[in-house]
């Protein structure tokens, strides 16, 4: 297509898709949070625990002192499902929909599905780009592992866009809605375990910081490998996919 377009692709990416993300998103934990309000209020106990952890995030002064804080509590079994249900699942769904809004847009003026590929995969790339900007700031103290961890990232979201949008097209100008189906529920389920993948090699690393690094826990170290594992197998499957 024209360079108007592609650009236009790339804006929508970045912007559109982004916004409409992330206000799903904020919604889904404004609920949850309501929902939270709710069972504190219920129980008068909690609300001084509260009271507590909040005074202990005021006067951290380093993210290694917000992390011994919050460790013992992000480390309990049912808070780590609750992060699971919505960034491996929720969040995905949401995304994998959103992200090539630009194909949804131009469907059916495009000529084949595999320009619904390419500018899936473009919108995925500005999609990609803005969510890595806005995660830059904490990647100051960790480069050498936030960098390449967001390169792989970035990947894995052109890759699945793109393949949601050869869904759309394939949709909207074949009527093979299976095939939009299918393409949406192979992405959002590549993107939800890379998502639960690394949660879990986290969920591990936090309990061995509840611990102490100097205990040995099997479940701990299972976790980090297996979270790891998924991961690279993950991103193998995307990069050799992506041709």
């Amino acid at each position: 297509g024209t360079r108007r377009r592609l650009w236009a692709t790339l804006g929508l990416g970045m912007t559109g898709g982004t916004t409409i993300a992330l206000v799903l998103e904020y919604a889904l934990v404004a609920l949850a949070l309501s929902m939270g309000a709710v069972a504190v209020a219920l129980q008068p106990g909690m609300m001084e625990t509260l009271a507590e952890i909040q005074a202990q995030i005021q006067a951290s002064q380093t993210m290694e002192d917000l992390l011994q804080v919050l460790a013992p509590y992000l480390a309990k079994p049912w808070v780590f499902l609750l992060v699971l249900l919505f960034a491996a699942v929720l969040g995905p769904l949401i995304e994998e929909a959103v992200k090539p809004l630009a194909v949804w847009i131009l469907g059916k003026h495009l000529r084949s599905a595999g320009e619904g590929f390419a500018l899936g995969a473009l919108s995925g790339a500005g999609f990609a780009l803005l969510e890595g900007l806005m995660a830059a700031s904490g990647m100051v103290s960790v480069p050498y592992f936030g960098i390449p961890a967001r390169l792989a990232s970035s990947l894995m979201h052109i890759t699945l866009s793109g393949i949601v949008g050869w869904g759309i097209v394939s949709a909207l100008k074949e009527k093979r809605w299976k095939r939009l189906l299918g393409a949406y529920i192979l992405s959002s389920l590549l993107h939800g375990l890379w998502n639960g993948s690394a949660l879990l090699a986290v969920y591990g690393a936090l309990r061995f910081e509840v611990q102490g690094m100097d205990k040995w826990d099997f479940f701990s170290v299972l976790a980090m490998i297996l979270g790891l594992l998924v991961l690279s197998s993950v991103f193998l499957l995307i990069f050799f996919a992506l041709p």
